[in-house]
């Protein structure tokens, strides 16, 4: 983790996180409005979960940057020195792709601190809240994740293993790309491609369709 961290992770990263933590406040303040208006409690995994599971959240703001960040770390870190000792592509490819997870957990554990930092002083349970029950189109997610998942805990761990899962897929696929053509630029059009896919989801792909839209982790 500390050469991952040296190298392309650092504090300055954090700064990151403000548009996350300005996201979870609003959010906090709906949930809160939900209280009020069903006479319900909240507890933390709604402060947690909503935004975590919100697909314009993930898909345009948290995957692009953690792929961008991946894009520079490949980029930065490609040496020819290191590729012979490594002895070949597939090893190189290996090795980049264990560094990538390493700083794929650290950011996401960023991110999850982030979120909690907005949910202070909220009552904590291994169980769901009455907010789930609440079946409003703008309460979606956590009626939708309560309604699949017996624990938000189980939620969470899935949530997190989903977009580990293709983060990583796309970052093989990128040092598949870098190993090929040793350009940037190819990773580039690689991320630029993957947003346009990513809003095509959300605006043109038909819900006959959903198998090709970019993953939204909001468990459809």
């Amino acid at each position: 983790m500390k050469i991952i961290k040296e190298q392309i992770v650092s504090w300055k990263w954090i700064v990151a996180t403000l548009p996350i933590i300005l996201f979870s406040f609003s959010n906090r303040h709906y949930i809160q409005f939900l209280e009020e208006k069903n006479h319900i409690t909240a507890n933390v995994w709604d402060f947690v979960l909503n935004p975590l599971n919100d697909p314009y959240l993930m898909v345009y703001y948290i995957f692009p940057l953690i792929v961008f960040i991946s894009s520079i770390y490949i980029n930065r870190t490609f040496d020819y020195t290191r590729l012979i000792r490594l002895g070949s592509y597939k090893n190189w490819i290996i090795t980049k792709a264990k560094r990538l997870f390493l700083m794929d957990l650290y950011l996401i554990g960023l991110f999850l601190a982030a979120i909690l930092t907005t949910a202070v002083n909220t009552s904590f349970s291994m169980e769901w809240s009455d907010i789930g029950k609440v079946n409003e189109s703008s309460n979606e997610i956590l009626y939708t994740l309560e309604s699949n998942f017996s624990s938000p805990f189980i939620a969470l761990l899935l949530q997190i293993g989903l977009f580990l899962l293709t983060v990583l897929t796309v970052q093989l696929i990128m040092c598949v790309l870098y190993a090929i053509y040793k350009k940037q630029s190819v990773l580039h059009v690689l991320n630029i491609l993957l947003f346009i896919f990513g809003i095509a989801g959300f605006k043109i792909i038909p819900t006959s369709l959903l198998f090709l839209e970019t993953p939204n982790y909001s468990n459809r």
